[in-house]
């Protein structure tokens, strides 16, 4: 295990990663599917070891992800490095708490977000069994989507492999797809949900109606709606970032600015004026950064 402290921009004021994050949107056949795609390439850059963590949100997505170059170790929020890097491809549950990941030296990364109830239409994985955990490709995933999830990291390019990753999935999508999916927006699709377990099967008590959605997404339709709620905000900030935090919560629909605090800081691990702070210095969040231009 190792240790590091935080560091912020460089001499000449820029962070070292800029460039070096995209964002790939799915086309319009997987709506409901694919929610996102990020990819990182630090190849270029010269990054310190207390540089080259990667923070990432709470998330209610599966996700598949893959290593083209370099390794990648899970670390915790002190710094802490796990000895053994992650596997070159995996799958991946919905995480309940901020994630951080290490690289030794230059890396080059990519994972693609999965609704988890369209992943589960699609894969028969079950969200709750995913969870917080990661899984190998060979392990996780049938005969039939191996070959295809595999050919992303033989494209030994992300875009190339993102694009022979649709490829695949649109037809398959489009014989498994449940009616009715497809919102772009967290607080859409948490609303979707419930309206779709409202109508499966005969029960249609408050109950039923959540245990229907925990069994699809593994979550409570409660922590559902946090993660809307915090992604609410973020796009609320990226267009007004001059607004003060009391009125953030209050326009928001929180109790007070205390309650937004709580939720913020159980998505990203801190405060809204930490989170906003280290988004707008630290080359360590860049996923924050680069999540932000969806808003």
């Amino acid at each position: 295990m190792h240790n590091a402290d935080p560091d912020g921009r460089s001499d000449d004021g820029r962070l070292p990663g800029e460039e070096s994050a995209r964002l790939l949107l799915p086309r319009a056949g997987l709506a409901g599917l694919v929610s996102v795609a990020i990819v990182r390439d630090t190849r270029r850059l010269q990054l310190a070891p207390e540089q080259r963590y990667s923070y990432f949100p709470a998330s209610p997505f599966c996700a598949a992800s893959w290593v083209l170059e370099g390794q990648a170790h899970l670390a915790d929020a002190m710094g802490l490095i796990d000895g053994e890097p992650l596997p070159p491809a995996f799958i991946s549950g919905p995480y309940r708490r901020p994630i951080a990941t290490w690289s030794p030296g230059p890396v080059v990364a990519m994972t693609v977000g999965f609704y988890p109830e369209a992943w589960r239409a699609l894969t028969g994985l079950d969200a709750k069994a995913l969870s917080g955990r990661e899984w190998p490709l060979d392990a996780a995933l049938s005969q039939e989507l191996l070959p295809l999830f595999r050919a992303v990291a033989a494209a030994g390019d992300c875009e190339r492999g993102f694009a022979r990753l649709q490829d695949g999935l649109e037809p398959l999508w489009r014989d498994s797809r449940p009616q009715g999916l497809g919102p772009p927006w967290l607080e859409d699709w948490a609303r979707g949900l419930v309206a779709r377990a409202a109508l499966s099967g005969p029960g249609k008590s408050a109950r039923q109606i959540q245990r229907r959605v925990k069994a699809w997404t593994g979550q409570s339709q409660r922590d559902l709606q946090v993660h809307a709620r915090v992604e609410a905000v973020f796009a609320r900030t990226h267009a007004a970032n001059d607004v003060s935090l009391s009125e953030l919560a209050a326009d928001m629909g929180y109790a007070d600015q205390s309650h937004m605090g709580r939720e913020v800081k159980r998505i990203t691990g801190h405060s809204p004026a930490q989170i906003s702070r280290l988004i707008a210095t630290d080359e360590r969040f860049w996923c924050y950064r680069l999540l932000g231009e969806r808003f």
